[in-house]
């Protein structure tokens, strides 16, 4: 039986070097109740996306500039100097299953996979599917162990996420975890620790250290997570 909804409003700015990309869309979810202790959440998210190109910040080993600095051509008829914009709609979709100790999902992104047209220049809106698989061992009253892999495939490439996380005393965590796993790739190992101030606030800390070719400009990452549990449960 349905036990809860709700609706979200995105709006997105990012800036990445010479793109940008702008967003708005609009999200709806339900969450159904199938057993006593299994929960089934559907959301669906719509909207309107732009991608932006400046192609005077473009830099290529056959661009010519002039005495003032400004570039006069890339030498490559898909690259343009002046600013490009194209835009059009996205949808995405997702399904989320939570029980007593297993949690799976799927999910899609930009589920129309349509092109936005830069004024000549495509820019492919790619058609991707993630699948999530979790589960709880609980090897002694105090003990807990959370293994989980998240697989991410656009169906031409595929890539796999390991991770195991142990909790103690439903205190304190520690984990870690294994990024962008193919036949031909490793991208990231992570790891992870933290614990609860309180019933409410969580705290934690993670070290990323790069593994692939990018590793010789890369010397990791550090994040800090705040989490705040409003002790809401879900579905009222």
């Amino acid at each position: 039986y349905i036990v809860g909804g709700g609706v979200g409003l995105l709006v997105e700015n990012e800036t990445l070097g010479s793109w940008r990309q702008t967003a708005f869309a609009a999200s709806y979810s339900r969450q159904i109740q199938l057993s006593r202790t299994g929960l089934l959440s559907l959301g669906a998210t719509v909207g309107w996306v732009q991608r932006q190109l400046d192609g005077s910040k473009v830099r290529t080993p056959s661009t010519d500039i002039d005495d003032l600095g400004n570039i006069t051509t890339h030498n490559d008829d898909y690259l343009p100097t002046s600013l490009e914009n194209g835009a059009g709609p996205t949808a995405h979709f997702g399904a989320f299953y939570q029980g007593e100790k297993l949690e799976m999902g799927i999910s899609a992104i930009n589920l129309l996979g349509n092109e936005l047209d830069l004024s000549g220049l495509k820019y492919q809106q790619e058609r991707t599917y993630f699948l999530y698989l979790g589960y709880r061992l609980d090897l002694n009253n105090n003990i807990s162990v959370f293994p989980s892999t998240l697989l991410k495939t656009d169906v031409h490439q595929t890539q796999i996420d390991f991770s195991v996380t142990a909790l103690y005393n439903e205190n304190i965590f520690v984990g870690g975890a294994l990024r962008g796993y193919n036949s031909t790739t490793l991208d990231a190992v992570a790891l992870v620790g933290g614990f609860k101030l309180n019933e409410k606030i969580s705290i934690g800390y993670a070290y990323d250290l790069g593994l692939s070719n990018i590793k010789a400009v890369n010397t990791g990452s550090h994040e800090v997570l705040l989490n705040y549990n409003f002790g809401i449960p879900i579905g009222n």
